[in-house]
């Protein structure tokens, strides 16, 4: 696993929940999804098998597992600012973040 500070080049799902109320289920839907899979402030690489199996993160449309996942180190309140004043406007409903966030990679290794 490695460390890394990354500034979140585009975030677009951000911007749907910044404006959570009265979006399609959808977006909720894609926007739940990227808090479950990708969002932990408390994560570190020293827990990445057990978030993974936890959070039943898996390749999608299957259930093997994801060779890579990354997390973001920060609150979903946090990354969803990135939308407003924590973030400048790119285009359409992309944000990019003005400050970095450390990340963490978690790499499957086999064995499971």
């Amino acid at each position: 696993m490695r460390m890394q500070s990354l500034l979140l080049p585009l975030l677009p799902l951000a911007a749907a929940a910044q404006r959570a109320q009265g979006q399609t289920p959808e977006v909720k839907e894609r926007y739940n999804k990227l808090v479950k899979q990708h969002i932990n402030g408390n994560m570190n690489e020293y827990i990445c098998d057990r978030e993974i199996s936890t959070r039943k993160i898996t390749q999608t449309g299957s259930n093997d597992c994801k060779e890579t996942n990354t997390f973001i180190q920060a609150s979903s309140q946090l990354v969803t600012r990135i939308c407003g004043d924590a973030g400048t406007h790119y285009r359409d409903n992309l944000f990019k973040s003005n400050q970095p966030f450390p990340i963490v990679i978690c790499k499957h290794t086999g064995g499971w």
